[in-house]
């Protein structure tokens, strides 16, 4: 549900240019597609099984590495990101 809500910051927020806060965000969207797309080929190619849980977990920690290397949102760490994205989104 967290990934949904950055979803749908991201098409509310950052594609209509609503603010600089959101446009930090803006990698959020295609960060998820492309990790899915990653975890999609390891299970074609090598046989990997799924695991939605650490996709979820995967995708909230490449966006918090991207989101902290803009240097934006300093005062969260990366454990805020993985355990309180809903919360950081909604505060912005």
């Amino acid at each position: 549900m967290e990934l949904m809500c950055g979803v749908r910051f991201w098409i509310g927020g950052v594609y209509n240019g609503r603010n600089q806060t959101s446009k930090s965000f803006g990698t959020a969207f295609p960060l998820q597609f492309w990790s899915l797309w990653k975890m999609r080929n390891e299970h074609l190619f090598q046989n990997k099984a799924l695991n939605w849980k650490e996709a979820v977990y995967l995708i909230k920690l490449r966006i918090a590495f991207w989101v902290k290397s803009k240097g934006d949102y300093t005062d969260y760490s990366i454990n805020d990101f993985l355990y309180k994205l809903r919360s950081i989104i909604q505060a912005s």
